[in-house]
């Protein structure tokens, strides 16, 4: 997991997304790429692809895959809680910029 080892300039930084983070979080909370794909409106293949993009550029596989569904691996476990850290931190900015 040494992606995730704080370099907040390093190349891996720059290319951890948003976008593929939340997906990711919704696949796991979820437990399917289909499901996580009919809350997003898109394409399972989108989401699948995302979620696949984003184990490339962290060098993790994240997710276990199971015919009943896909699991987090535990290094998945621990990027879902980061990331829902880092969600709930954006969110609180957006409410402390609203109310300034």
């Amino acid at each position: 997991m040494s992606a995730l080892v704080a370099n907040p300039t390093s190349p891996t930084a720059e290319l951890l997304n948003l976008t593929k983070l939340r997906v990711f979080t919704i696949v796991v909370e979820r437990g399917s790429a289909s499901r996580a794909a009919a809350q997003l409106f898109r394409a399972q293949s989108a989401v699948t692809r995302s979620v696949r993009e984003l184990e490339e550029t962290l060098g993790e596989q994240l997710l276990e895959r199971r015919p009943s569904g896909m699991l987090p691996t535990p290094v998945g476990r621990a990027v879902d809680e980061r990331s829902r850290r880092i969600f709930a931190e954006l969110h609180a900015l957006a409410l402390w910029c609203a109310t300034r």
